[in-house]
């Protein structure tokens, strides 16, 4: 199999849409090779990863090809590595070397993270209503189940205005951390209205909300722009609170109790950590311009990984995999016959893009990162919590 990850693959006309690899093969309407085109009940992205789960490996390096007239005849001398500046971004969020400038930011705010996590525990801590696994997996309405879930939660954040503020700021960092702890309990809320989620014994629920809760802060917060503001936003922006919104720019602050260099300091590690959100979560994300349908799908691959796991029943793994194969089922039949588009690998392929993208960014967010350093500050340290970001269950 040559290909390469989603995120990172640049695709043209004459390659296949999942893998990468040079193909002028047609197969359900869509661009790809016949290898990725073997199951045809499997979304085509998913296929991709399905492969790599199961031990087979890229033969090719991570390049964007030039190619000649003759798709055959790769012209090495002409290859441009695009390996270099995307593993650049991702280590600039991490392990910095972080001044002592964030300790002079102002102090405003006040965030109980114990009684936080003793709220959380009380929403999973709820009688189990929905405890028949078997009548689970007979089921196969986990679909509907998050869309109406994201559907509840949506509703429950609604916009008082819709200002924009004009760049990051530390006051923009305050409204995030006090926006946080609402949205925390809320997404606890939200998957207790899941049978799939609701029917896990508390141990295991607190494992997957680990799991699910960071990739689901950056994912709304940038659909719901998309949303509001739609694909031809001329600005990228993420959702800010029920307030507004701010606009995805260099951080800055005019602040006269903050040093200049104080200012320039934050900024160099802020800013790396804005330009990945604007190049690999807003702009695919904006460029699908997904339904809630599609968003639903993506919470679903989050929620319900595949991956391996302790400590969880046998009855889980077995579950997990008929969801996510139902999940893929269920979105190719909302493309069909919702949406009428036979030609979607593309929009998917996309989508696939920002799910992992939006996860290797979880993955860099740590104690050690400008993130950690501006909640350890504002004594809401979630790193060192019981609900500290999972990237791996």
């Amino acid at each position: 199999m040559n290909g390469e990850n989603p995120t990172s693959t640049v695709l043209d006309k004459d390659r296949c849409l999942v893998c990468n690899a040079f193909s002028k093969g047609v197969h359900n309407k869509c661009r790809s090779c016949r290898a990725c085109a073997g199951k045809k009940v499997l979304c085509k992205a998913c296929r991709f990863e399905k492969c790599k789960s199961i031990g087979m490996a890229l033969k090719r390096s991570t390049y964007n090809y030039i190619k000649s007239e003759d798709e055959g005849n790769i012209d090495i001398d002409k290859k441009i590595s695009i390996d270099k500046k995307d593993n650049k971004a991702i280590n600039l969020l991490t392990n910095l070397n972080i001044l002592p400038s964030i300790n002079i930011f102002p102090n405003n705010i006040s965030v109980d993270l114990d009684d936080i996590i003793h709220r959380i525990k009380e929403i999973f801590d709820k009688e189990e209503v929905y405890s028949d696994d078997k009548d689970l997996l007979k089921q196969k309405t986990c679909f509907q189940n998050m869309k109406n879930a994201i559907e509840k939660f949506s509703n429950l954040l609604k916009m008082n205005s819709y200002d924009i503020m004009p760049e990051p700021n530390i006051k923009e960092i305050e409204r995030n951390i006090l926006f946080w702890r609402r949205y925390i309990i809320l997404t606890a809320e939200m998957l207790q209205e899941i049978p799939e989620f609701s029917s896990l014994p508390y141990q295991n629920k607190i494992q997957v909300f680990r799991h699910f809760w960071p990739f689901w802060y950056i994912l709304f917060r940038v659909w719901r722009a998309v949303e509001v503001f739609g694909p031809h936003v001329d600005f990228p922006c993420v959702y800010l609170d029920d307030n507004g919104f701010v606009k995805l720019l260099p951080f800055n602050d005019t602040s006269p109790n903050i040093s200049h260099d104080g200012i320039i300091n934050v900024a160099e590690h802020m800013n790396p950590l804005i330009t990945y959100l604007v190049d690999y979560i807003f702009t695919p994300l904006k460029t699908v311009n997904p339904s809630i349908f599609e968003i639903a799908y993506l919470a679903i691959q989050n929620l319900f990984t595949d991956k391996e796991t302790s400590n969880f029943p046998e009855i889980f793994h077995e579950r997990n995999k008929l969801l996510l194969n139902t999940s893929c089922n269920e979105l190719h039949e909302y493309y069909i016959n919702t949406k009428k588009d036979g030609n979607y690998v593309q929009r998917i392929t996309n989508l696939m893009k920002v799910f992992f993208s939006i996860s290797r960014l979880i993955e860099q967010s740590n104690e050690f990162s400008i993130i950690g350093e501006i909640l350890e500050h504002y004594q809401c340290n979630i790193f060192k919590s019981e609900i500290a970001p999972s990237v791996v269950i």
